[in-house]
């Protein structure tokens, strides 16, 4: 079967359903690579417990191990199997542009996401977060917190993601973990056609999503947990090599002062910037110190760096301040570590550490 650059294995069958029914919640699933997790993912999905219809749109770009396989075992006899739309890209799309892809492809009045390595835990999050935006037409977005497991130590952390957004505003910082948000549908659309040029600059797909609705709606968190994100060994958000991991990250700080400047007036927009250039280069300590001067040489330059800021950073990377950032960065980390127990170990690692 041909529908140009996709095949398309599994798709709804008029007859039960999809296609004529309003479909509330469309689920966006993008997948590459994800044999050993995606039945897990999807069932956490299948499982929800609504009183309204749901799809759920997976979109493989093209993996090369056997996910299809794995998704076409899972769903062959599954009483919901007709929820699902299933398309396997004949050629790699990279990860925003087949999310961009499987946003296209919704038809609900409202938009969640999960992606085919993490998965749902709440039976009950869709039922929750649509009577929620069903009760608050005034707001555009509801999110939840979600555990973390870290597959390379098979454990699950003492500390979740997501939280409410600052005082400041989510312009610092980003607490909104993407598995256990929901959207409306119309609100996404203005959202995409309004950023549709500067979109392709950047190189995350989520955080920008939750400026917008930021500023053109209200956002309503959850405290409560839902779902599960899986931290891997290299993933979009978790890096290995450092010049990537910083990379990216300064990504984000074109993406902050983007927005900053389009909804903020000029001083705070200022403020926004140089704090958070700021935090870049204390972040670059610590990830990639060997080359914190390219870090700090990069920032200097940048026009709108104010001159507090210029001294802050001089005083630490000329006369060797870093060196103390670092080793209180570390301390800090071994208190915190989510997977470390309190005690004897953490008194060990310190010794180790100090002396």
């Amino acid at each position: 079967m041909k529908e140009g650059s996709q095949k398309i294995i599994l798709k709804a069958k008029e007859s039960l359903g999809i296609g004529i029914k309003e479909i509330t919640v469309s689920v966006t699933m993008i997948t590459y690579g994800h044999e050993r997790y995606i039945k897990e993912a999807i069932n956490g999905v299948l499982n929800q417990e609504c009183k309204f219809n749901v799809e759920l749109i997976i979109a493989d770009d093209n993996s090369p191990d056997n996910t299809e396989e794995e998704v076409s075992k899972f769903l062959k006899d599954h009483p919901r199997k007709h929820w699902v739309r299933y398309t396997k890209h004949r050629e790699n799309k990279n990860m925003l542009k087949n999310s961009e892809w499987s946003f296209n492809q919704v038809r609900g009045k409202y938009i969640a996401i999960c992606e085919g390595d993490d998965y749902w835990s709440d039976p009950f999050k869709l039922q929750k977060q649509v009577d929620f935006l069903e009760e608050n037409p005034d707001y555009g977005l509801v999110y939840s917190k979600a555990r973390v497991y870290e597959e390379k130590t098979q454990k699950f952390w003492n500390r979740t993601l997501g939280s409410a957004i600052a005082k400041n505003g989510i312009l610092h910082t980003n607490p909104i973990t993407a598995l256990t948000t929901l959207m409306r549908n119309d609100l996404y659309k203005l959202y995409a056609a309004e950023e549709k040029e500067i979109r392709n600059a950047w190189a995350m797909g989520d955080y920008p999503k939750w400026i917008w609705f930021y500023y053109n709606s209200k956002i309503h968190f959850m405290n409560e947990t839902t779902a599960v994100w899986r931290k891997l060994e290299n993933s979009a958000s978790n890096f290995v090599d450092p010049k990537k991991e910083m990379a990216f990250r300064y990504n984000t700080i074109k993406i902050q002062t983007y927005y900053a400047k389009k909804y903020l007036n000029d001083t705070e927009y200022l403020k926004i910037k140089n704090s958070n250039l700021f935090k870049y280069y204390y972040i670059a300590l610590i990830k990639d110190p060997v080359n914190s001067i390219l870090h700090y040489n990069k920032i200097k330059e940048i026009e709108g760096v104010n001159q507090i800021t210029k001294i802050k950073l001089f005083a630490i990377e000329k006369f060797k301040f870093k060196h103390i950032y670092l080793i209180w960065f570390k301390i800090k980390r071994i208190l915190k570590n989510p997977l470390l127990e309190k005690g004897e170990n953490q008194v060990l690692k310190l010794v180790e550490l100090l002396f």
